[in-house]
């Protein structure tokens, strides 16, 4: 069975998709904050994504990654600079060294927009540092693959 780590995983997101993963493949769960309640198939390795050394680490041996590490909504700059566009990065770049071969990362229609009536919502005058971060992170993904 392979393994597939996932990071962010005391988050909204990774709360949810941890019931609907069990049993298809190891989960190694991964986040700043411990998860106590661990099911049969599952570990956990608790990991900053801020420094490139935990995601090497927590990377090593896996077969995947869902990423979903980082900050969701708005927050003050610094914040979203270390979790969502250097912690973004590291993720990349710890796939890369350990040769994960498959990567999936959640973002929202704020990145990429919804419609064009809505576009001056979405444009950099406009965009709050949490939009910038996940757009910086997009566009990291596009260099990197």
């Amino acid at each position: 069975m392979k393994t597939t780590l996932m990071t962010g995983t005391a988050g909204r997101i990774g709360t949810f998709l941890r019931p609907e993963l069990a049993g298809k493949c190891r989960l190694r769960l991964s986040d700043i904050k411990p998860i106590r309640d661990l099911r049969p198939g599952e570990t956990f390795m608790r990991a900053d994504i801020s420094r490139l050394s935990d995601m090497l680490k927590v990377t090593k041996g896996v077969d995947a990654v869902v990423h979903f590490g980082g900050q969701s909504g708005e927050h003050d700059w610094e914040h979203i600079l270390s979790r969502n566009i250097v912690g973004f990065y590291n993720a990349l770049e710890a796939v890369r060294g350990n040769g994960v071969r498959r990567f999936l990362v959640a973002t929202s229609k704020i990145v990429y927009g919804i419609s064009d009536n809505a576009r001056a919502w979405f444009d950099d005058a406009n965009a709050n540092a949490w939009a910038i971060g996940r757009r910086i992170g997009a566009k990291c993904m596009r260099r990197k693959s």
